[in-house]
Formats: C-alpha cells, sequence, structure tokens
C-alpha cells in the first residue's frame, strides 16, 4: 500500500492507525486486530493476533515450532497458505506474554492463541453459498467448522545434518564411533523405535521387544547406522503363561547416548515428544520414524464392520498431539482421545476411514508381516466407498440441491458431498450447475480441506505468543493444521460505502506519484465522511479543520438539502446542531456554533463532562471530581500530567490525589478532594488552568473544482450532492453500457433458440469455427464448397434447405458478437428449462434498461436514487 504514498509505509501506516482509533475518529474506517494506540499517547503496538511457541507452522525447512522459526525480526522463509499455496514470511514477531485460548475440534486438533488470532472458518452466507471466512478467536463458537489443510505441499528435501548433535567430550579417552552425517531413513526409524520400546538412563539407553521381525529390524537397521558401535543383546524368558520371548538390547557408548539423547531420546513415557529433528526432515525421513513408532506402540483393530481403525497408544498426549499434526502432512486425517483407567491416562490417536487407512498402508505402513497384511484386511474389508459420518463438505449438499437445474434426482439420493467421492461426482455436477458454481466447487475438491467442528474453547493462561508476516494477498499460514491469518487490520463496514462501486468507472483515475500504479483522484462515498469524520491538514499557505459530525444527522440534513434545494442554513442547523465529538464533553457557545455553520468559521469551546461525587467509605470517604468524557484531541495522559504539576507549584489547591481508573468501558479520571476544599470552585480552577475546557478552531477549506475555498455547511452539503448526483450518472451509464451489451448477447441467443433447426446443422458442417461464424453473420460465399451435407432434414433435398437455412440465418441479421456468444453456447444450455432462462434473463435486463435510461433522462429519479442510497447508509 505504500506504492500510493512517495513516503512509503510508514506514512500509509500512521494514517491507517488512526483510521482504527475510536477517540480520533467518530467513526472508525479501519478494524484494527491489535493495539493501535490510546488516548493516552501510546503509540501503536507490533501486531497481537499470535500463537502459542510450540505451534508447529508448515515451513520449507520443515514443520518449526514457531518459536524458533527465527531469532530476529527479519526472517526469510516459505510457508504453506491458504489453498496449498507456497508465500514468502518477511517478519517473525516475538509479541511478548498474553492472555491466551485454546480451540479444540471434535477431532482433537488444537490451537492456542490470543483472543483476536483469526482462523479460517467454513460457514454459509444468506445467500445458502458456503463459503471461506476469517474469525478471531474470540468470535469463534462451539460447532463452528474450523479448516484444516491436509495437503502434501512443501517438505523439505535436505535432510539434517548431525554435527551440531553430536556430543563433545573432555574425556579423550572416549571412544569415538562411527555415525552417519545425517539423520536419514534408517537412524529415524531406530528413533521411531526408540520413542515407541525404548527408555534412556543418564548412561545407557534401553530397547525391549518380543522376538520377531521388528527386533530383527532394529538390530539390523542399527548396525547399518552405528556399524562400530555395540548392541547389547539379551534375550529375555517369558513372563508368564502364553507368553514371547523377548529382546533387551542396550547402548553404553556414551559417544552414541549422547548422540541419541541429543536428538530427543530421553524423559519419562508422558514426557516423550517427536524430535524436532525429524519434524524438520524430509518426508520419507518422518515416513521411516513413523514406521518405526507405529510398529512399536500401534496397533490394527477390527471388529466386524463397525470398527476398523490403526491406533497409535501412549502416556504422552503432546507426543501423539504432534504426530496427529504431521500426519496431516502424508494427507492422513487422525483422531485423538483420552482414556482414564485405575487413575491414569492413556492417549489414543485413531485413523479410519477407506482413504486414511489406504494413505497410512502406502505411505507410512507396518514393517511386520503381521501388522501388515492385518492392515491389509481392514483396507480391503472396505465394500464400494465408504462414506464417512465427518469427513465431508458442510453445507454443500444443501447448495447444489437449491441451484441445481438438472440431474435433480440423483443429487438428492447421493451424499456427494462426501470427498473421496466429490470428484466422482464432477461429471454429474458440471451438468447440474452454472459453470463458476461448478469450477468454484472443482477447486474446493482439490483442496482436499478436511472441516473439523469446535468441540471447546477453554482458557489457556498467560503464553508467550509469535506471529509471522506473510507477504502475499491472503497473508495466511498453516499451523498445527488450520489456516492462520496474519492480517492486521481490515475494512469496516461503513468504509465499504465509500468505496462502493469504485469498479463501475464512477470516478477518474490518476498515475500514482512514480507512475507504477493508478490509484482514484477521489473515491465515490456515499455519504459526506469529510462533514461525518472531520478533517485536518495544512498545506502552503492554507489549513483546514473540519470536526465531526453525527451521521445520521448529517444524512438527513443531506436528504433535507436534495428534497428542497432552497432550503436555508438555519433549517439546516436545525437538523445539525452541532458537531459529534468521539470523545463526548460538552461544546459550549451556541453562537460560534452558528456562525462556522455559517461562515466556514468559528471558534468552539470544548469542556471535559465532569461531576462531582463521593468516593471512599466511612472515615475515608471524601468529595471528589470525576471526569468521564474529555474534549476531542486531549491526550489524558497529558491532561493527568498538567494537573500534577499546577498542584505540586500550588496553583491549584484542594487536590488529596489524582487516580486514573478509565478501562474498556471508558474514561474515569478521579480527582479526589481534600475534606477543606470546596468542590465547585476547585472544578472551575480546573476548566480554567487544565485542557479540561480548551477551544476548537473550525475552518472549512476545501478543495472544489480544483480550487480551494471556505465553505458554509450548506455549501458543503452541495458540492456533495452535485459529486454524488456525477457518481450516479456515471455509474448508470457504466450499468447501462454493460447492460445493453449483455442483452445484444442475449438476443442472439434467442434467435438461436427460435432458429436451432438451421444453426445446429450450420455448426455442426462448417470446417472451423470462423467460417461457422461467417455463416451465422449472413456470409454464405463458400456454403455450398461442403460435399456432404450433415444434419438435413429427410424431407428435403439438401440444395432446398440449404436455400432456407440462408434465408432463415441471414434473416436474424446477428453480430460477430452474438455468433461467439453462440458458438460458445454449451449443448446443455439447449434445453427447454436453460431456453427458458435465457428468455426470462432477456425480459429483466430488458426491464433494467428501461430503468437505467429512465434514470439519466430525468434529473429528479437521479435526486432519489441519491436519497435512497443515503438512506441505505
Amino acid at each position: 500500500i505504500g506504492k500510493y504514498h512517495p513516503h512509503g509505509d510508514t506514512a500509509v501506516y500512521e494514517t491507517i492507525v488512526r483510521m482504527a482509533q475510536e477517540f480520533s475518529l467518530r467513526y472508525m474506517l479501519v478494524d484494527g486486530q491489535g493495539n493501535f494506540g490510546s488516548i493516552d499517547g501510546d503509540n501503536a503496538a507490533a501486531m497481537r493476533y499470535c500463537v502459542a511457541g510450540n505451534t508447529l507452522t508448515v515451513t520449507n525447512k520443515g514443520l518449526q515450532r514457531i518459536e524458533k522459526i527465527s531469532k530476529n525480526e527479519d526472517t526469510n522463509i516459505n510457508v504453506l497458505s491458504h489453498n496449498q499455496k507456497m508465500n514468502r514470511a518477511s517478519k517473525w514477531f516475538d509479541c511478548g506474554e498474553h492472555p491466551t485460548f485454546r480451540v479444540k475440534t471434535n477431532r482433537g486438533y488444537e490451537i492456542t492463541g490470543t483472543a483476536n488470532h483469526p482462523l479460517l472458518v467454513w460457514e454459509t452466507a444468506q445467500n445458502n453459498r458456503p463459503h471461506f471466512v476469517w474469525k478471531t478467536i474470540d468470535k469463534l463458537q462451539k460447532g463452528d467448522f474450523l479448516v484444516i489443510d491436509r495437503s502434501e505441499t512443501l517438505w523439505t528435501k535436505k535432510e539434517i545434518t548431525l554435527k551440531n548433535y553430536l556430543p563433545s567430550f573432555k574425556n579423550l579417552r572416549t571412544e569415538i564411533h562411527e555415525s552417519p552425517e545425517t539423520l536419514n531413513a534408517d537412524l529415524a526409524f531406530l528413533l521411531g523405535a526408540l520413542t515407541a520400546e525404548g527408555s534412556s538412563r543418564k548412561n545407557c539407553i534401553d530397547f525391549v521387544n518380543a522376538e520377531g521381525e521388528f527386533a530383527d529390524e532394529f538390530v539390523a537397521a542399527w548396525e547399518r547406522v552405528f556399524p562400530t558401535c555395540r548392541l547389547h543383546r539379551w534375550l529375555r524368558e517369558p513372563h508368564g503363561y502364553g507368553k514371547k520371548k523377548w529382546w533387551q538390547m542396550q547402548v553404553v557408548s556414551q559417544h552414541i547416548v549422547g548422540l541419541l539423547q541429543n536428538l530427543g531420546m530421553g524423559g519419562k513415557s508422558h514426557e516423550k515428544q517427536m524430535p524436532e529433528a525429524i519434524l524438520r526432515s524430509p518426508k520419507e525421513v518422518v515416513s521411516a520414524f513413523l514406521r518405526g513408532l507405529y510398529e512399536g506402540d500401534g496397533s490394527v483393530e477390527k471388529s466386524g464392520k463397525s470398527l476398523m481403525r490403526v491406533t497409535l497408544t501412549s502416556n504422552s498426549a503432546v507426543m501423539l498431539k504432534q504426530t496427529q499434526v504431521v500426519l496431516l502432512r502424508f494427507g492422513i486425517a487422525a483422531s485423538f482421545f483420552c482414556d482414564a483407567s485405575h487413575g491414569r491416562k492413556t492417549h489414543r490417536l485413531c485413523i479410519t476411514g477407506k482413504e486414511n487407512l489406504q494413505k497410512f498402508a502406502e505411505k507410512i505402513g507396518f514393517f511386520s508381516n503381521v501388522k501388515r497384511e492385518a492392515l491389509e484386511i481392514v483396507v480391503s474389508a472396505f465394500s464400494g466407498i465408504a462414506l464417512s459420518k465427518t469427513d465431508f463438505v458442510p453445507h454443500l449438499a444443501g447448495f447444489v440441491r437449491a441451484n441445481a437445474f438438472a440431474e435433480k434426482s440423483w443429487l438428492e439420493r447421493h451424499n456427494f458431498d462426501r470427498l473421496p467421492r466429490l470428484p466422482k461426482s464432477f461429471s454429474r455436477l458440471e451438468t447440474a450447475l452454472s459453470p463458476n458454481d461448478f469450477a468454484w466447487i472443482k477447486n474446493l475438491a482439490e483442496t482436499n480441506y478436511l472441516f473439523d467442528p469446535i468441540a471447546e474453547i477453554e482458557d489457556a493462561g498467560e503464553r508467550r505468543v509469535y506471529s509471522l508476516r506473510v507477504d502475499s494477498d491472503c497473508h495466511s499460514f498453516v499451523a498445527n493444521g488450520f489456516v492462520n491469518h496474519n492480517t492486521e487490520v481490515r475494512m469496516q463496514k461503513l468504509t465499504g460505502e465509500i468505496l462502493a462501486d469504485i469498479e463501475k468507472e464512477t470516478v477518474d483515475f490518476q498515475p500514482n506519484y512514480d507512475e507504477s500504479l493508478s490509484e482514484p483522484k477521489v473515491l465515490p462515498a456515499r455519504f459526506p465522511n469529510l462533514l461525518v469524520n472531520g478533517s485536518e491538514g495544512i498545506a502552503v499557505g492554507m489549513a483546514t479543520k473540519m470536526p465531526p459530525h453525527n451521521l445520521t444527522e448529517v444524512i438527513d440534513a443531506t436528504v433535507a438539502l436534495i428534497k428542497n434545494p432552497d432550503i436555508s442554513i438555519d433549517k439546516l442547523i436545525e437538523i445539525i446542531p452541532g458537531p459529534d465529538f468521539p470523545t463526548g464533553a460538552f461544546i459550549y457557545g451556541r453562537e460560534e456554533i452558528h456562525r462556522a455553520y455559517r461562515e466556514g468559521r468559528g471558534i468552539l469551546q470544548m469542556r471535559a463532562k465532569a461531576a462531582i461525587d463521593r468516593v471512599g467509605r466511612g472515615n475515608s470517604e471524601r468529595d471528589a471530581v470525576v471526569v468521564t468524557e474529555i474534549p476531542y484531541q486531549l491526550n489524558k495522559a497529558r491532561l493527568i500530567e498538567k494537573i500534577a504539576e499546577l498542584v505540586n507549584e500550588k496553583r491549584l489547591d484542594g487536590i488529596a490525589e489524582i487516580r486514573d481508573e478509565s478501562n474498556r468501558e471508558g474514561i474515569r479520571v478521579v480527582i479526589e478532594l481534600k475534606r477543606d476544599a470546596v468542590p465547585q470552585v476547585v472544578l472551575n480552577k480546573l476548566y480554567k488552568l487544565t485542557p479540561l475546557q480548551m477551544s476548537f478552531g473550525i475552518i472549512n477549506i476545501a478543495i472544489v473544482d480544483g480550487q480551494p475555498k471556505v465553505l458554509n455547511l450548506k455549501q458543503i452539503l452541495e458540492a456533495f450532492v452535485e459529486f454524488r448526483r456525477e457518481v450516479v450518472r456515471r455509474r448508470t451509464e457504466f450499468e447501462l453500457r454493460k447492460a445493453r451489451a449483455r442483452a445484444h448477447i442475449l438476443e442472439g441467443l434467442k434467435k438461436a433458440i427460435d432458429a436451432l433447426d438451421y444453426i445446429i446443422p450450420l455448426i455442426r458442417n462448417s470446417r472451423s469455427i470462423e467460417e461457422a461464424r461467417a455463416w451465422m453473420t449472413g456470409n454464405f460465399d463458400n456454403l455450398t464448397e461442403v460435399k456432404t451435407w450433415r444434419g438435413a432434414p429427410s424431407d428435403k433435398t439438401t440444395e432446398s434447405f440449404l436455400k432456407d437455412l440462408q434465408k432463415v440465418v441471414g434473416g436474424l441479421q446477428l453480430s460477430e458478437i452474438q455468433a461467439q456468444a453462440i458458438l460458445d453456447l454449451q449443448l446443455r444450455r439447449l434445453s427447454a428449462l436453460e431456453r427458458q432462462k435465457i428468455i426470462d434473463e432477456l425480459e429483466a435486463i430488458l426491464k433494467f434498461i428501461s430503468e437505467l435510461e429512465s434514470i439519466l433522462a430525468n434529473e429528479q429519479l437521479l435526486r432519489q436514487v441519491i436519497v435512497d442510497e443515503l438512506k441505505e447508509v
């Protein structure tokens, strides 16, 4: 946005900050997410929409905890964004400690962030069409569908070097063993197996497992990874009847033990986590880790057709939730559960559904034949397409069934909104829907998002939080599976009224300061924002300072002027009795208000709203002056400092204490008085000696027709009405051009529909698009060159049919544009229903054209449009 100001982003940002401050503008034009300064003069702070430090963010360097992405504010990484796009993040923010909330979904996905942190939500609009929308955590509700990304985009290709994980020893006699240079798939498998079945002590690491394929593969992998390091092994006898013999394996080499512990092997069972190095590894390395982890702690469960799943069990909730996020990177959705039995919590991560189980088998799988065969049995047990009750696109079926003009019976009978089935339904959906609706659904299917409803939102306490600045139009990044937003501001609803119809050639554009872009000379505002929010500025030899006013009063006065151009200023003053400052307070001197409205210049006296009250209890009760509203543009902190200075200088007597009790509810400055003070006398002195009473000098200078002029109230409104008149006229002319162009095409389509018996054979027998277009526009020079004419009726000779064709088609008098529209027409639009839609649309657009022409021809109608739009605001 800095491209539109010669001083760059900084100057524009300061303007944005002001438009987001409720104490600066009567009606804020920007909805700021974060700290945008205060009435005490505090500066706008860094972005505060943030997530907790342990949030796993998808980057080109793997899954990274957001707190470890960078050490400096400036960074340069690629992140995964909305719609599976890859974008650059240029800033990393450590935002300090803030109150946070934890959001959990039905499947157990969770993210912790500040109240104003935006997440992507899927919901329906008023027109019943589902859409994506950003909602801050404080606006989320139980049942809202959060968007979970499970794309396999953006994996790092580079294996993690082990150089930084190798231990160093002061004892030179410690034996150094051969080890790989990078964290490869074999080492990842060992780490996964040790996470599941291993334990770590200070000087050794143990691995315990039953005799069989898993134990054998652990030994083989160990010998490939650490060929010179001995793995001590003992085959133990079964502990009970029916049990197997089991291997106890142990490594005591301090070099290798140190390496494995530095990689993340350690801690008690409930403290285990996925190694940070694994999270930042390539896909095949992560897959090997998961294979070792699932071989140890995973199981395949099947009971009839109601229970078919792969389950990972652990005492560590953190490790399972990390695994849940990692599985999304393989396109696998899993569900997290917590079971409490015998006073001990056991956590489960379950993979269900044919699509998820197939992906697990193909991309991760088990090593042992027993578990691999069990998984194959479960996957093959699904007959046809098993439709998930939870993995579908919410609200989609209702929208499609309501807007379909074909295939209605099939759509009612099938659950096409299930993601596995959606691509297989494309042919029917393309027939049933408009091209735009079908393209939208096709793109939705390609994203393959998981829509998971919110199960719980809970207070997570004070946490250190972090954020990224993503340099893209979407400003989003995927973390913990959720699509997060990092936009600092968005427009208020009222701002849309200032920009309304700018795309309809309502205002002139000019080059920006470096001629790299175009910018509007003025915005097509639907209401007099100059009066509503006021204006203050300085230029060479002139300055302007307009106070803000009440929106309803200004609109009522504008409507009154439109209806009665001869209305007097006195009548307008009755409608707009005076300015309306965002900080409240009183205005004294009605004569000066009237003078400013009549002459364009005046000086208003603003006085704080203060009351004399009793504060404290019992013996400590005393009189106090309580200030609840202050003059516009007054710095509250500076006001308190000024009062304190006067007290210290003995110029203001009777004050015992000053307290600022202001909060989100409003301003409250308590000035406690001494017991012998006379409250009214002190209050009068406060008005006299402090900014509790101050002046506001009005000078209504505005640029009219390129010239600066001092305007009275009526002239300001007249200038706006004339401006809106021009905007509405230009918009109407634009819409009229578009409507006439559309009507021209529809008239051509209607003509073609009436002559289908000739149009279809004509197109069918043409040798090129150009030839078909020429024939339809009446150029039949080479019509007879076609030797074999297909599609002619059997009761006519070819010569007779061609003669009739030339007469009928030539009589249509189609233009080039109409002919091209006919060629672009899809066959499905030739159905009776679609033909009627074309006729209905033509009738509606001809009626619309008539209305537009009436507005341009009738000044009274044009002014009524302005009035109606003002009332809509």
